[in-house]
């Protein structure tokens, strides 16, 4: 008697309690999410999403950069700051500074803080967006190793978001 009691109690939180109906809209959304992701000009997107990332990926391992994983196979990659003597905290400023947007991220066993950090974690859905190919991609981690050395020089990131705001200029937002 006992077990069916608290059976039935459990049931009843359960249905509806926990799951509840779908949401009209979220069904909406998710058909309408499906039907792009079955355009060929979003699997072309996609597609080019990972070639700019493997782009920077190169180029990060060309410039003595360490990444977490050692490289990527999807749209971001995550490095390790501690070999050009920054924290993830520093590097997002600097670079938010020099108009590039990154998110500061902890790596395996992070010695600094959550909120400090020791890398930064960079994607590339934005650029590609803008219509950006491998060749900006390249060109953006250059800027991003620019700012990170000069991450406490304002007049040299003020230099540098210049030229971050040329390269936009180059592939406006549709």
């Amino acid at each position: 008697m006992c077990k069916e009691k608290h059976a039935t109690a459990v049931d009843r939180a359960i249905m509806p309690g926990l799951q509840g109906g779908p949401f009209m809209n979220s069904i909406a959304a998710k058909a309408v999410a499906f039907h792009e992701a079955l355009q060929p000009d979003f699997v072309h997107y996609q597609k080019q999403i990972i070639k700019n990332a493997h782009a920077m990926v190169n180029a990060c391992n060309e410039l003595n950069f360490t990444l977490v994983t050692g490289g990527t196979d999807n749209h971001m990659f995550i490095i390790d700051l501690r070999s050009k003597k920054i924290n993830g905290r520093v590097a997002e400023t600097a670079l938010a500074q020099a108009g590039i947007s990154v998110s500061r991220s902890q790596i395996p066993n992070d010695p600094e803080k959550p909120w400090i950090t020791s890398g930064i974690r960079i994607g590339t859905p934005a650029i590609t967006t803008r219509g950006m190919q491998e060749a900006q991609a390249i060109e953006i981690v250059g800027l991003i190793d620019q700012a990170i050395t000069y991450a406490l020089d304002p007049e040299k990131l003020a230099d540098i978001k210049k030229q971050v705001h040329q390269l936009c200029k180059q592939f406006p937002l549709r």
